[in-house]
């Protein structure tokens, strides 16, 4: 798949999620930092976006790789592994939140996927999980995924970086998604920190807003499992 063709798949996503009253234009603006009218012309083909800009749009919305991959590179193949590609350990919810590193007892598959959809990822240096595996796909229930429609379809495949457990703000960056340990269930969430208080905000503009108290002996390792750095909706 070519630039264009890829700036043209994304760009006709986009456009289905505007028509289907999930998406708006200003919106797309105000999660990227880019300009109105900047979005406005890539809407109407009249102005490309550049690389940096696709790359706000995609991180913003979660584009899945199966929005814009050609038919040789369907979702049906990554499953299969290929060279310089990434292998992630598919494991349950319960192993990704707890466990440092996963036995092989643990591990449902592994995920195959190319090393250039993970490229983005920050080089971090973890104090407190400098043992742990980076990287774990979880698959997201229904009752997870309903308060964060439409970025998180039911059933998708999330690759979390568990070494990104930080909410210091980032320069342009668009609102990211964690897995977050709520009680005893995962919760999948835009995060934000108040006194004294761990915000979970949803990304459907009708779900509800969950907080978590935090005791100020307490990291922030201890509530968030890692920041979801990919979703799949389909292997």
């Amino acid at each position: 798949m070519t630039f264009e063709q890829l700036h043209e798949s994304i760009r006709q996503e986009i456009g289905r999620r505007i028509e289907r009253g999930v998406l708006t234009g200003t919106l797309l603006a105000r999660q990227t930092g880019l300009r109105p009218a900047h979005i406005s012309n890539f809407l109407n083909r009249k102005r490309n976006l550049s690389l940096r800009a696709l790359d706000l749009v995609i991180a913003a919305q979660l584009i899945q790789l199966a929005d814009f991959l050609s038919p040789l590179d369907s979702p049906a193949r990554l499953s299969q592994p290929s060279v310089g590609g990434v292998s992630v350990p598919l494991v349950p919810q319960s192993v990704a939140r707890q466990s440092a590193r996963f036995s092989t007892s643990s591990i449902l598959e592994s995920i195959h996927l190319p090393s250039t959809m993970l490229r983005s990822l920050p080089r971090l240096k973890p104090s407190q999980r400098k043992n742990w595996q980076r990287l774990a796909a979880v698959r997201i229930s229904l009752e997870q995924s309903i308060p964060m429609q439409p970025l998180l379809p039911s059933g998708s495949l999330l690759i979390l970086d568990r070494y990104d457990i930080s909410l210091r703000p980032r320069r342009q960056s668009p609102p990211f998604v964690y897995a977050v340990n709520a009680g005893t269930e995962v919760v999948f969430a835009h995060l934000a920190m108040a006194p004294g208080l761990l915000i979970l905000r949803p990304h459907a503009v009708d779900a509800e807003l969950r907080a978590i108290p935090l005791s100020p002996a307490e990291p922030l390792s201890v509530h968030i499992i890692g920041r979801v750095c990919a979703a799949v909706s389909e292997l």
